[in-house]
């Protein structure tokens, strides 16, 4: 049996992390449970805050998602989905 190359161990690592971000962007719906169980937006009970804008990217490796709370877009959050994992870029949201 021949020894791999140091090339070689690099591809197959490169190959098997792009298969696990690709099946584990985090869904819409799973966002939407993260931002109301950490921010109440967009929940269903009292004191909750509803969401005026929402843009969503969802990429095959990743998902971006930026959430205004603000008519003129001063309140708002950007947040980066990966592994199943949502990671805040942008938190303007000033919510006390």
């Amino acid at each position: 049996m021949r020894k791999m190359k140091v090339w070689e161990y690099i591809v197959i690592a490169i190959t098997v992390l792009g298969v696990l971000m690709v099946n584990t962007v985090p869904s819409d719906e799973e966002y939407l449970k993260w931002l109301a169980a950490k921010y109440k937006i967009g929940c269903h009970s009292d004191g909750c805050i509803q969401p005026l804008s929402r843009s969503v990217r969802i990429l095959p490796f990743l998902s971006i998602t930026k959430t205004s709370i603000s008519a003129d877009g001063k309140r708002y959050i950007k947040v980066l989905g990966i592994y199943k994992t949502f990671i805040i870029l942008e938190d303007h949201l000033q919510i006390s």
